[in-house]
């Protein structure tokens, strides 16, 4: 927790893929507050993107989640069910 938060403390938000990353794995353990949202699809499936505080600070990774889902409009897409 010290060195995630020693780390944390040069950056108000830091920014990872979700998928496949370790920041989900070290966030779950060091009790970081982080969010994923939608970033676009890879060979058809969705990607996301994820925005991760620091302790005790959910406002900024959830504010930083809410201005990249009003620039962008990822999160209004949905993958093809062409397959069912």
């Amino acid at each position: 927790m010290r060195e995630m938060d020693a780390l944390m403390s040069k950056w108000d938000v830091f920014v990872s893929p979700a998928p496949g990353s370790a920041s989900l794995l070290i966030t779950n353990l060091t009790g970081h507050p982080a969010v994923c949202v939608p970033c676009g699809f890879l060979k058809g499936l969705p990607q996301s993107i994820m925005f991760t505080g620091g302790l005790y600070d959910e406002g900024a990774p959830l504010r930083v989640a809410l201005a990249f889902e009003r620039a962008t409009n990822w999160h209004t897409m949905h993958p093809k069910m062409d397959w069912a």
